[in-house]
């Protein structure tokens, strides 16, 4: 019988050269010309998996297109390591997984491996990735975070009509939403007329944010009202111009309007967009449509409230549009970063084409 020691090469000859050989191969035993005695699975080659950016919120894919050697019995099970100890995956073949990550925008460092019945295999080469970020993970009531998000189509309905909105943001139900009007629902949207409205359970503070609405404006030719208040000291309106060459945030506190009318360059035109208000204290009201500078002022508001969106103060004037969604972001903190982050993920979901 003939040794072979694959570690060293060295090489005996022992007995007749006809029976089967024995193959050394790192402490496991293998005939040649015999049943092979199974071993534990080879590791997975670098070009036979990967991982990447999900989407979503802190999502990581990992794509596995080759299995590796699984030893002469079946895989029982794939596990990855990202530091702090071995998780299986669901499925024991190929194919795409969705990893969600404990943290969002981190760098997550993977290896991988195949079990089988006599225990676990070579662990792989390391890959990292980053995971994904999405809204979700922004939702809270300080610095840069998102207190106020609508997503009106999931809103509660009956015989096909909208009824209330949850406020899915930091600020729970502080700012949910109810409904005037019949609203009908065609997900993702709604589609209101000027003759309704939703009412905000609170007060909601301009000032020191970012608004965002994604509406697709039917027509102009009238004034269309994003937003609103009508109560004893405040009166707000937040309206598009029907020529659409203002963009207006108009507030009286029970001695007179003051008039901030920013004028858009180029004029905005009906259609599915994104409308971001900012408004900084001691700074500018800024407006944007699918992510374009539109025109920025002066700031002459210490504050600024609105409790009604599709509505300014009077309840008969409002939006002729299809209603996607509605967010509020507060400045601070990692505030830049966060609006990328919203603008993209939105246009991701309806299709708004910037």
């Amino acid at each position: 019988m003939k040794i072979v020691n694959l570690e060293s090469d060295a090489v005996a000859f022992e007995g007749p050269l006809f029976p089967p050989a024995r193959v050394i191969k790192t402490g496991v035993l293998a005939e040649i010309g015999a049943e092979p005695v199974p071993a534990v699975p080879e590791a997975f080659q670098p070009s036979a998996w990967s991982v990447s950016t999900g989407v979503g919120s802190r999502q990581i894919v990992l794509d596995i297109t080759a299995l590796p050697d699984s030893g002469g019995m079946p895989i029982e099970a794939i596990q990855y390591n990202i530091g702090a100890g071995w998780i299986a995956i669901s499925g024991t073949g190929t194919g795409v997984r969705n990893l969600t990550m404990e943290n969002a925008a981190a760098s997550y460092t993977f290896t991988l491996r195949a079990v089988n019945a006599l225990g676990a295999g070579l662990a792989s080469a390391t890959k990292t990735t980053i995971s994904s970020i999405d809204i979700q993970d922004f939702y809270g009531t300080g610095a840069g975070q998102v207190p106020m998000d609508h997503r009106y189509a999931e809103g509660a309905q009956s015989g096909g009509n909208l009824l209330s909105v949850p406020n899915l943001g930091g600020a729970g139900s502080l700012f949910n939403l109810t409904t005037v009007g019949t609203i009908p629902v065609a997900a993702p949207y709604v589609t209101v007329d000027p003759s309704d409205r939703f009412e905000i359970a609170n007060r909601v503070e301009l000032v020191g944010a970012r608004m965002f609405i994604v509406a697709d404006i039917k027509a102009l030719g009238v004034n269309q009202f994003f937003a609103g208040r009508n109560v004893t000291g405040e009166v707000t309106n937040v309206l598009l111009n029907g020529a659409g060459t203002t963009i207006t945030l108009n507030r009286n506190p029970g001695t007179g309007f003051v008039n901030a009318a920013v004028p858009m360059d180029p004029v905005v035109t009906a259609g599915l967009r994104l409308y971001e208000f900012e408004a900084i204290s001691g700074g500018n009201i800024s407006v944007w449509v699918n992510t374009v500078l539109r025109g920025t002022i002066a700031n002459p508001h210490a504050t600024f409230g609105v409790s009604r969106i599709s509505a300014g103060q009077s309840t008969a004037s409002g939006l002729t549009a299809d209603l996607y969604r509605t967010l509020l972001q507060m400045t601070g903190g990692d505030y830049e970063a966060r609006v990328e982050v919203i603008r993209a993920r939105v246009n991701t979901e309806y299709g708004l084409g910037y």
